[in-house]
């Protein structure tokens, strides 16, 4: 068998990985699949868990459940946002997507509704 060694950036590498047909494509992906070694990966992820529980064992769960209802809070407002705030709606698009109202989109899309 001949060795071949090719010194590439990793853009130029997933540039050509992105030209191939999609058959070789996936006997690319399983033959990476073969050489992942899953007993490390969850050897790894569990001691990151840990790290993480030892650096914040101070933390309370009552905090930790504090600060995710106000992520929560803040994400459906910024959701809220996004549909119903006609200064967003008087940008027409972004980055070529139509920001349309709810009723917009449910008319556009010939979504059944109640």
């Amino acid at each position: 068998m001949d060795t071949v060694l090719v010194d590439l950036p990793l853009d130029q590498i997933k540039k050509a990985l992105r030209q191939l047909p999609p058959q070789e494509k996936m006997a690319l992906w399983r033959l990476l699949d073969e050489d992942i070694d899953r007993p490390a990966i969850a050897r790894r992820f569990a001691s990151s868990v840990n790290t993480l529980r030892k650096t914040y064992a101070h933390i309370s769960e009552e905090e930790v459940m504090l600060d995710a209802v106000k992520a929560t809070r803040q994400v459906r407002k910024a959701r809220h946002a996004k549909s119903g705030d006609p200064h967003l709606l008087d940008l027409k698009t972004y980055k070529s997507i139509p920001i349309l109202t709810p009723r917009e989109f449910v008319e556009k899309y010939s979504i059944p509704h109640k």
